[in-house]
């Protein structure tokens, strides 16, 4: 893709009177990227509810209003405000509206969900199989345009280990070849998912105001959003002279932090909170940003 596949200038969104997002700047060029953070503003924007009030979006090159009306973007997200009895097919065709003149023909539903490997689920109620073919259901919709970008709603904690790996098959199918991305703000307990996120070639953190790259993760490693009362620069430094690798965010907002894990997978903060109270700091919140290792 020529055109970055993300692109927010000044960017401000609103839901309800709350404003999630506040003159965000963001370019992303990377074929596989994941945002952490943010995830209101970005599927209440995308799927409808939340407003923009300020600035640009452009998805693949387009307007992103434009971009999801012609299908050259599409949203795959698990299929709700439908009856449990609804079949996989008759969703799809429901869908058609939404997708105005880009929908297909059942015919090529039919074949999307072949494509997908998911043809034996046409006649399948959505509430069948727990949420696994709500959210199957949601990913061939969103392909019946063929986009060139697919922003996937990842069901990461929501599916058990046979129902995911059926989930990863699938939307294995549907992201080769193509630009992807998907926003997140979940655990990743299960292989299968922390397999889906170390195979992102970015990963941005996002603030309302503000986005930060995050770098690539040791083995062993974990990344923590750290905020502190305070500079969080004396900090940063401070770890620095450790040899723990940090990043500051805009605004005095706090820091990330690269912790290696403890035998059961926890970030060893030792090091972070003796620094914080030798420098006279306090830490008022410590969160995992992702769950890539």
């Amino acid at each position: 893709m020529i055109a970055p596949m993300f692109r927010a200038e000044s960017l401000s969104v609103e839901l309800a009177g709350r404003r999630l997002l506040d003159g965000l700047t963001l370019e992303v060029t990377a074929e596989r990227a994941g945002l952490v953070g943010a995830l209101d503003a970005w599927f209440g924007l995308l799927g409808g509810g939340a407003s923009l009030v300020g600035g640009t979006l452009e998805l693949a090159g387009l307007d992103w209003k434009e971009a999801l009306a012609t299908g050259h973007a599409a949203v795959a997200q698990t299929a709700v405000g439908f009856s449990p009895r609804f079949r996989v097919e008759d969703y799809l065709e429901a869908g058609r509206p939404w997708l105005a003149s880009q929908a297909r023909s059942r015919v090529n539903a039919r074949r999307s969900l072949e494509q997908l490997g998911l043809g034996e689920f046409r006649r399948t109620p959505l509430g069948g199989e727990g949420s696994l073919v709500r959210q199957l259901a949601g990913l061939t919709l969103a392909m019946l345009t063929e986009p060139a970008l697919l922003v996937v709603a990842w069901p990461l904690g929501q599916l058990a280990e046979q129902a995911f790996a059926r989930y990863g098959a699938a939307l294995g199918r549907a992201v080769h070849n193509r630009c992807w991305m998907a926003p997140w703000y979940a655990s990743a307990p299960l292989p299968a998912e922390r397999a889906w996120l170390a195979s992102l070639s970015t990963v941005v953190w996002v603030e309302p105001s503000a986005a930060l790259q995050l770098p690539s993760l040791p083995e062993g490693c974990l990344h923590v959003l750290a905020r502190v009362t305070g500079k969080p620069q004396k900090l940063a430094t401070r770890l620095a002279e450790q040899g723990i690798t940090s990043q500051l965010l805009g605004g005095n907002a706090g820091l990330i932090v690269t912790l290696p894990r403890d035998e059961q997978g926890h970030p060893r903060t030792d090091a972070l909170l003796a620094s914080c109270v030798e420098l006279g700091l306090g830490l008022t919140g410590l969160e995992p940003l992702d769950g890539r290792r």
